[in-house]
Formats: structure tokens, sequence, C-alpha cells
């Protein structure tokens, strides 16, 4: 077993995981055919492309009314709806983002939209805790744009005087924001 197998092997990582091959490379069809047969080939370079900018804005209640807007968004929504198992549509979140009761949020890449998520604050009368949730975050773009949707998640929950910003839903974001800490997790009985 070669050293760059058994460091791979170390760190959790199969070699089919490692590596990187771009599709605009020429080469790409037969490196593939080539790292199905060989067992040790740990890595390929990849080129490296300008890195994107992203930007996360919240979409004000004059441009909600936009049908264009809100297909152009829906889609990025829906795969969360989904996963929420009915308990959100893309329309009905739209719809309360107009009644102002939710937020929507773009996030672009560049001049192209990349993502979205939709947030509404909630109070704990208990405890009176103020809190913005994160309910539905969907697109290819939330990953790279972790810091940026970070970023301003906080300045809005300054804005609306809250104490923390969590989600509700999906099991699995805590990778999005290392450091944050998991409060638990909704379950359906019957």
């Amino acid at each position: 077993m070669s050293r760059k197998r058994r460091k791979a092997r170390n760190v959790g990582l199969a070699p089919q995981d490692m590596k990187i091959i771009t599709e605009a490379s020429p080469i790409a069809p037969i490196v593939e055919r080539a790292l199905a047969k060989v067992e040790n080939v740990v890595a390929f370079e990849k080129p490296k492309a300008p890195a994107m900018k992203y930007a996360v804005a919240q979409i004000s209640q004059d441009l909600l009314g936009s049908e264009a807007l809100f297909h152009e968004f829906a889609a990025f929504l829906h795969k969360g709806c989904a996963e929420s198992r009915d308990r959100y549509t893309p329309i009905w979140l739209w719809q309360m983002a107009m009644r102002d009761e939710m937020q929507v949020w773009a996030v672009l890449g560049g001049a192209k939209p990349a993502g979205a998520f939709v947030t509404t604050t909630q109070l704990y009368p208990a405890t009176g805790l103020h809190v913005v949730q994160v309910v539905i975050l969907g697109g290819e773009g939330i990953i790279a744009a972790r810091d940026k949707i970070r970023e301003a998640l906080l300045t809005f929950k300054e804005q609306r005087q809250c104490h923390k910003v969590e989600w509700v839903g999906r099991e699995g974001l805590e990778h999005l924001w290392p450091g944050c800490e998991r409060i638990g997790i909704a379950c359906e009985v019957g």
C-alpha cells in the first residue's frame, strides 16, 4: 500500500472521494476510466478557477409581488420544502413573506441566483427568548456563501433585537457553520 493511500485512509477518505477532475478537461473521460481500474490513485490537481463572489440580501417587500422573481427563487426553496414533509410549500412561504411574517433571502453568485433561504422570528414566551429561525435553506451556492449567510443572519438578528439564530428541520446543517451547537431535532410519532 502506498504512503499516499495510507494517508487518505487515516483521514477517513477513500481515493474515489478525493479525485478531482474538471469537466472542461479533454482528458477527463480517459482519467475516469483509468481510475476505475487503478486502486491507489489518490488525487489530481484541480486548475484554480477565479473565486466566485457571493452576496446575500433580503428580498424587499416591494419586490415580493413579482411572479418572475418568485419563479427564480422557488426552485431553490422546493427541495427544502419537500424535505419538510408537507409542512411548507414555496408558494406558502412566499405569501407569508408578502405578509411580513417571514423573510425570503437571496444568495447571489456574481449576478446569478445561487440559492435562497427563509427566516422568521420567534418568541419563546416562557423565557422571553427572541430568535431568528432559518426555516428553509437551499441552492448550489449555500456552502460557498456560508460566511456571507452567517453575516447577514447575525446582522438581521441585531436589527430585530433577537438573542440567537437557529434553524429547524433537517439534520446535518451544522456542517455549514463549524462551532455551532445542535440543540435537538424534531421527530414524528405515528
